[in-house]
């Protein structure tokens, strides 16, 4: 992946073995674990100039989340890679995850792959996929959590090494805010994005799936656990959930409440959600969109 090269992987020496409670251990090549310099907030318009600080992590996958003792602003730019194979008790897989759907009732971030390698920021943060190779953005400030994708971690064996780079440097090239109806299939944002481009997206509100039907008002989010729903675009996200896509005929992703992941192609932005029957919607989500460049 290109926005991956460069020069953000630095030589530092081992040094020490962080023990970090109930989520087992993780091996950091940093003699201090204080909180990264650099970063700043999405909602910044200027550039941010990075100061890079590289961890070496060791990830153990039968523990739901490990604590990487990192300090994430809103708004930093951090990249990880990871390699390793481990076990989820029925197959092998890299931090990529498995991609059979065969698995999937059981993970944590849907529309990822099973026991991949994903995370989240602060303890109450939304999951978001990883993988073996990836660039992303806070969209909260707090500690970073690394975990994989399987609540069901009881059979898991093994670990992923993961080298994580905090403080990236990069330019904050365009912020913009979208109202979605929740009775238009998909909204223009207006906004243009190019691809490679580190899309960001954060979402508010309230949507009515049903205007007759008592108790069914759900945030960017979706519906709990109303996978594979007849009436969803997109089977393995939450129903009513708020989606996206690059271009009219553009693949639709997953964006729930917060996104931050490097756009899959040049186009149009639009915004829309997991659901194909609208007559009956009420309510419109809030999202505020942010182009980032390395």
């Amino acid at each position: 992946m290109s926005c991956l090269q460069g020069r953000w992987w630095r030589a530092v020496s081992l040094l020490g073995t962080l023990l970090v409670g109930c989520h087992g251990s993780l091996t950091f090549d940093e003699e201090e674990l204080a909180a990264p310099d650099g970063g700043g907030k999405v909602d910044d318009p200027g550039d941010e100039a990075g100061d890079e600080t590289e961890f070496t992590l060791d990830v153990p996958v039968d523990h739901s989340w490990s604590d990487t003792g990192v300090d994430l602003e809103r708004g930093e730019m951090f990249s990880v890679l990871a390699s390793g194979t481990i076990d989820f008790g029925s197959a092998n897989t890299d931090a990529e995850g498995y991609g059979p759907d065969t698995y999937d009732q059981y993970n944590v971030v849907p529309c990822a792959d099973h026991a991949a390698l994903i995370g989240r920021v602060g303890q109450d943060g939304e999951p978001f996929f990883l993988g073996a190779e990836s660039v992303s953005v806070a969209t909260q400030a707090g500690h970073l959590y690394l975990g994989v994708n399987d609540k069901n971690i009881g059979d898991n064996s093994g670990s992923y090494a993961v080298r994580l780079t905090t403080a990236i440097a990069h330019d904050v090239t365009l912020q913009g805010g979208v109202t979605i109806p929740s009775n238009v299939a998909w909204t223009d944002s207006q906004i243009d994005v190019e691809g490679g481009d580190i899309l960001v997206i954060t979402a508010s509100g309230k949507v009515d799936d049903s205007t007759a039907t008592p108790d069914s008002t759900w945030g960017p989010e979706g519906k709990p656990n109303s996978f594979n729903s007849g009436a969803s675009i997109i089977g393995c996200a939450p129903h009513v959930s708020l989606l996206g896509k690059i271009g009219q005929a553009g693949a639709p992703f997953l964006v729930g409440a917060s996104h931050a992941a490097p756009a899959p192609l040049a186009g149009r932005l639009y915004l829309g959600l997991n659901d194909k029957q609208l007559v009956d919607e009420g309510g419109k989500l809030a999202a505020s969109v942010t182009l980032i460049e390395r």
